[in-house]
């Protein structure tokens, strides 16, 4: 085989130039292809990265959004918002002082929510992460909302 401009070109035996020809369209074709597949896997990997960046923030926001409507007593969206996020309802969130959703719930005298909350199975004896550790029970006293507390 000589080179011939890029590409191959036999100078050997008539009957064994197919097999020839075959190996050095492979070998051109697979160095071609390399680069454009490392780029391909690499778009892939930034996507998928990308995605589970995506994904974290949709949890979070749906955990958010939850803790939200607790806190203002939408009853009827956190009832929708557990069924449809599977969100736990004791999520404990790390930006309010390991406040649940029964905490804030209790704290804001949401009692059809706290109803909702211990029903689906919301630990009552859960501590908050700060020093106090209050339980939802203290949250609903501290505040006076002692319709929560029965």
């Amino acid at each position: 085989a000589a080179k011939d401009d890029g590409g191959c070109r036999w100078t050997g035996p008539r009957e064994e130039q197919d097999t020839h020809e075959a190996t050095c369209i492979y070998v051109v074709v697979k160095a071609q292809i390399a680069p454009l597949r490392e780029r391909l896997e690499g778009e892939i990997r930034e996507l998928k990265a990308s995605n589970l960046k995506s994904e974290q923030q949709h949890s979070e926001l749906q955990r958010d959004m939850l803790l939200s409507a607790a806190t203002l007593g939408d009853e009827r969206m956190v009832s929708r918002l557990l069924h449809l996020t599977g969100v736990s309802v004791d999520y404990v969130n790390p930006h309010f002082g390991g406040d649940t959703m029964l905490h804030a719930a209790a704290g804001k005298g949401h009692v059809e929510i706290v109803k909702l909350l211990i029903n689906k199975g919301s630990d009552v004896n859960q501590r908050t992460t700060t020093a106090q550790g209050d339980t939802p029970l203290m949250c609903a006293t501290q505040q006076g909302h002692s319709t929560v507390a029965e």
